[in-house]
């Protein structure tokens, strides 16, 4: 196995990944197409992009993230596509979870999330999100996501970061488990919150 940066070419492979992974989430309801340019726009000056392949140069994982702010530009970018894949699947629409995901998208375009501001405050330096990270399924390797996320953290050390953050689902154990091993602490959360935030000292 090796963990080397992002190239263009793996962008399908990481797809594949992202849209096992991701299952549940409001971005892989909306489809290949979304994901895909999504996975692309990633793509940028300051972000961070590793994948693990193995012996035959088969991706098996990937990780990847954004400096804190990411949010507007990119809902903005990809405001076209996602209206698009939408109204190709107007029963999503329906769906309580996604209602509120399109909401606190609809604030962060208008700059009206307030969560964006307060956040970074917590923090002195620059703050890097890590967004998300996929191991392929059927793939068996200890301490893969460990090793992804721990080459994507030295990078984003290099260019000048000073603190990570991540969010994980609280019934995630394992995601959950492999942030607590790697040092990252717990941010202090609303108990009916679905999710934990994690931040580490870079």
């Amino acid at each position: 196995m090796q963990i080397r940066k992002f190239r263009a070419e793996d962008l399908e492979a990481v797809l594949d990944i992202h849209m096992f992974a991701f299952s549940e989430h409001l971005n892989v309801l909306l489809g290949r197409r979304y994901n895909r340019e999504m996975l692309r726009w990633f793509m940028n000056d300051g972000c961070v992009y590793f994948v693990a392949v193995d012996e035959e140069d088969k991706v098996i994982g990937y990780v990847f993230g954004a400096p804190w702010g990411y949010q507007k530009p990119m809902n903005k970018d990809l405001f076209k596509v996602a209206v698009v894949e939408i109204l190709k699947r107007p029963w999503i629409l329906f769906n309580k979870r996604i209602l509120r995901v399109v909401w606190i998208r609809a604030k962060t375009l208008l700059g009206i999330n307030k969560f964006l501001s307060t956040t970074v405050k917590r923090y002195e330096g620059r703050l890097i999100s890590m967004i998300g990270m996929g191991i392929a399924p059927g793939t068996l390797r200890k301490g893969l996501g460990v090793s992804l996320y721990l080459a994507a953290l030295d990078e984003a050390r290099k260019q000048g970061y000073s603190y990570s953050r991540g969010t994980v689902n609280k019934t995630n154990m394992r995601s959950r488990g492999m942030h607590e091993k790697i040092g990252f602490q717990k941010e202090e959360a609303h108990p009916d919150s679905p999710v934990i935030g994690y931040y580490i000292k870079l």
